[in-house]
């Protein structure tokens, strides 16, 4: 009788101690725009204390750095951990290992896919008689997201269709365009301005009037705008790789603004508001 007493508490025993389990959670996708917090979901059971062990494979991005789980994740050891550079990959698989009190170890997976966005910052000029219509049909300066994509250029009123990657544009006044992209998740992206349309005729010093004058002050490490600036909402400086530097709200100024640049490294950058755009080197 005592064998029998033994041997099922050894059978208990090692059943007890085989019973964990790990859940990295369903696969996800996520908007990577730098403004929203995300979550793995990880459980695990088990006989307590229970650990948690995430990690994935190295991640090479594009400018030949290597990034590593702890890169990504605030902390590696708890279940649901925060992803902290959502942007480096389209995707990644992570892995979650749990352990309990009793040395049984499980494991899971989860893909976690990443909507990203990027642009050039290539910009069509046209020149066009007041009056007339000129057809756009260079797509976008947006890449990127989890197709299927949508498109709405602004302002769209002078458009053929808003909507589309080709339109006839028939601007009053000149115009810059830029494309909103919205993603199969709903993730969007607000592009710099892709075409501007000068419109010229009856209006032409008029027109010209509509484009603010930007000087750069090498010695004060300041940019000084002026002219019409009563149509302008604001104004913002971007570098090469879409970074956005400064945001200036124009408001009621109307002939005349500056902007502190002494914070910026030399090099070449973007000046852009909803009537236009300039290359700006800072040296």
């Amino acid at each position: 009788m005592r064998k029998i007493v033994v041997f099922i508490f050894l059978v208990l025993s090692a059943a007890t101690k085989a019973q964990c389990s790990a859940e990295a959670g369903s696969q996800v996708s996520f908007c990577a725009d730098g403004t929203t917090n995300y979550y793995l979901e990880g459980q695990g059971g088990g006989q307590a204390p229970l650990t948690y062990s995430w990690f994935c494979e190295p991640v090479e991005w594009q400018s030949g750095l290597t990034f590593y789980t702890h890169h990504l994740l605030n902390d590696t050891a708890i279940a649901q951990p925060q992803l902290t550079d959502p942007g480096i990959a389209d995707s990644v698989l992570f892995y979650l290992q749990v352990s309990d009190g009793n040395g049984c170890t499980a494991m899971d997976s989860v893909l976690v896919v990443f909507s990203l966005f990027s642009e050039n910052f290539v910009t069509h000029y046209f020149n066009l008689p007041q009056g007339d219509s000129i057809f756009m049909d260079f797509g976008t300066n947006v890449f990127g997201g989890i197709s299927p994509l949508s498109y709405s250029w602004h302002p769209g009123e002078s458009l053929s269709d808003s909507t589309s990657l080709e339109f006839w544009a028939s601007p009053e006044t000149t115009t810059s365009y830029f494309c909103t992209v919205t993603d199969a998740l709903g993730c969007t992206y607000d592009a710099a301005p892709y075409y501007f349309v000068n419109v010229y005729g009856a209006g032409t010093e008029e027109s010209e009037k509509t484009i603010p004058e930007v000087i750069y002050d090498p010695s004060e490490k300041t940019l000084k705008i002026s002219g019409n600036l009563v149509e302008l909402k604001e104004i913002k400086l971007f570098d090469v790789f879409g970074k956005l530097y400064v945001t200036q709200i124009i408001g009621t100024v109307d002939s005349a603004i500056e902007i502190s640049v002494k914070n910026l490294v030399p090099g070449i950058y973007f000046l852009e508001s909803e009537k236009f755009r300039k290359t700006i080197l800072i040296y």
